[in-house]
């Protein structure tokens, strides 16, 4: 079982259409596919379920929210639901909630107070572990996708503890290009904080960097517009892997997505958008690609 982060400091650079779509195409392609929501915002979760469905059925006991908290004899995979939208026995998830919020304040307060606690290590392991130990319990998955919050709080922290690898989304544009390299680096720091506070377990995590997806470019029949291929540029001669795939901005498509409650890679376009398609299936063959598989 491969565990992927989708993680970017930046809001709105499509953090939640690369993952969604992912996820689908590769449940398409009969892998069996977990997509987890941590981001308070549930746009992963609304991508796939009717709000007020939600809010009747699940809200109360069936979010990532729960496991965090857990209270009581909770299973992780009590949370898993099968959204009615898509019917695909191969796509699951497990949906957030706006109170995850409180839930990252939570255990942030916990970690900040374990300098003066004798098993300061044992703690830090502890609060770091919640949803690794979580996925552990899972069987029967080959891939589990999770989208992180635009931020580096501690619910993103345990997705990252929790995942063998990490992209990163991205705009073409210099915001949301500008925090790539730090992101990395605190990444690179967790790792190493995590694994020194270990005692030598051989329970290390070495979480890697899959690439950035470019995501929400415009496309011209000659390539991308300038400005874009001045930031691409950019990324690479800064030795940052870039997928070759790349999705393009078409709100019509994607805007709409959300509303159905099915991503667009498992909707039935017009031929008109064969290119969508095409960008989609590239993505999917370039991230198996990626992860050996």
């Amino acid at each position: 079982m491969k565990v992927i982060s989708v993680v970017n400091y930046k809001g709105g650079v499509g953090k939640t259409t690369v993952t969604s779509n992912l996820a689908a195409g590769l449940a398409k392609r009969k892998y069996k596919v977990l997509a987890i929501d941590l981001d308070p915002q549930s746009n992963l979760t609304f991508s796939f379920l009717n709000l007020s469905e939600w809010k009747d059925k699940y809200a109360q006991n069936k979010t990532i929210k729960n496991w965090f908290e857990r209270i009581g004899n909770l299973k992780f995979e009590n949370l898993i639901l099968n959204p009615n939208n898509v019917k695909d026995k191969h796509l699951n998830i497990i949906s957030s909630h706006i109170g995850l919020i409180y839930s990252d304040i939570e255990i942030a307060c916990k970690t900040s107070s374990i300098f003066s606690n004798k098993n300061q290590k044992e703690s830090y392991i502890k609060a770091h572990d919640i949803l690794k130990n979580g996925i552990k319990e899972l069987r029967g998955y080959d891939i589990v996708l999770i989208d992180c919050p635009p931020s580096f709080n501690m619910i993103t922290r345990n997705a990252i503890v929790a995942s063998d690898y990490y992209l990163v989304p991205i705009k073409l544009d210099y915001l949301s290009t500008l925090g790539l390299n730090e992101l990395k680096e605190h990444i690179k720091d967790l790792e190493k904080n995590y694994n020194d506070n270990l005692k030598n377990t051989n329970k290390e995590i070495y979480p890697k960097f899959l690439g950035v997806v470019c995501n929400m470019v415009t496309r011209r029949k000659e390539g991308l517009i300038s400005t874009e291929e001045h930031y691409l540029s950019q990324l690479k001669q800064g030795d940052i892997s870039v997928f070759n795939s790349m999705l393009r901005e078409n709100k019509s498509v994607y805007g709409d997505a959300p509303k159905e409650g099915i991503p667009v890679t498992m909707r039935k376009l017009s031929s008109q958008y064969n290119d969508i398609n095409k960008e989609l299936d590239n993505l999917v063959n370039e991230f198996l690609e990626r992860i050996g598989m």
